[in-house]
């Protein structure tokens, strides 16, 4: 079945959000009354196994249903596939240092005594912060915040935009609707680490029959998300990684218009491999 034939109209407006990568996860996109029992936009409940068989073909494995099958019937399906847009990342707490230095520099551009090294000191940070941004990886474990001027709609998740995750624990702090600063409890969402052969940002959905609460409009920093992401040593970082920002570092220490560009490629070409990508 194509996926423009999954959506299905709603006789009650009513509507099922269903998550791509656990397709048995729903949100309600609007209020619904099932069986007498109220439940709020925003929702995330079990859809039945035999309706989202249908809608997601019979080869689909969901785990058994929690909620009766009468939720999931007449109900408009709607896969969710964008994360939340407009946070803003900010470093919070930096790293210790890089994980690569003087003497790698030294070595790879074939320099003898440190009579470059106040110019490495320049290059190594630029370097590397061109591998992350390029990447999407922290090198080192640092501490991130982002921040939105919302919680996400129906059909978003937010999106933890550096990896790896150093720990699935996160912190959320959010205005309510008198602009007071809370902290959001962890069990109104998951965190998903985007671990895996063909990793993805790390993810904040909300948990199993949870719903956003309500928060101040408009605020810059009405939601903060802070998270912890990066590799714990600089033994742990890939090599890859490190060869890509040495790459990097060499091209912009040559200067030479000749050399510059191969070495460019080449620092492409090396971090690509290890590119994160959003889905």
């Amino acid at each position: 079945m194509s996926r423009g034939s999954r959506r299905r109209p709603a006789p009650d407006g009513a509507g099922l959000l269903v998550d791509s990568v656990e397709p048995v996860r729903a949100a309600l996109l609007v209020d619904c009354t099932v069986d007498g029992r109220r439940l709020p936009a925003g929702t995330v409940v079990e859809g039945a196994r035999e309706r989202l068989r249908e809608l997601f073909g019979a080869a689909a494995e969901f785990s058994p249903a929690q909620v009766a099958h009468n939720l999931a019937e007449g109900m408009e399906v709607v896969i969710p596939s964008r994360a939340q847009p407009g946070g803003v990342l900010s470093i919070k707490t930096a790293a210790s240092g890089y994980p690569i230095d003087n003497d790698d520099a030294r070595l790879q551009c074939r320099v003898i005594g440190d009579a470059h090294d106040a110019l490495f000191d320049l290059l190594i940070p630029a370097a590397c912060e061109w591998v992350e941004a390029y990447t999407g990886r922290a090198l080192l474990v640092r501490t991130y915040t982002i921040a939105f001027d919302r919680f996400p709609c129906a059909d978003e998740y937010i999106e933890l935009p550096r990896s790896p995750l150093a720990s699935a624990t996160i912190t959320i702090k959010y205005r309510d609707a008198a602009g007071d600063l809370q902290t959001l409890a962890d069990t109104v969402y998951r965190v998903e680490r985007g671990t895996g052969e063909r990793p993805h940002p790390g993810r904040v959905l909300l948990a199993a029959e949870q719903a956003w609460p309500s928060a101040t409009d408009d605020l810059s920093d009405t939601v903060v998300v802070e998270f912890t992401a990066g590799y714990a040593t600089a033994g742990a970082v890939p090599q890859g990684l490190k060869n890509a920002a040495l790459q990097r570092l060499q091209s912009r220490f040559e200067g030479d218009p000749k050399v510059s560009p191969y070495l460019e490629d080449q620092a492409r070409r090396d971090a690509a491999a290890w590119r994160v990508w959003s889905i």
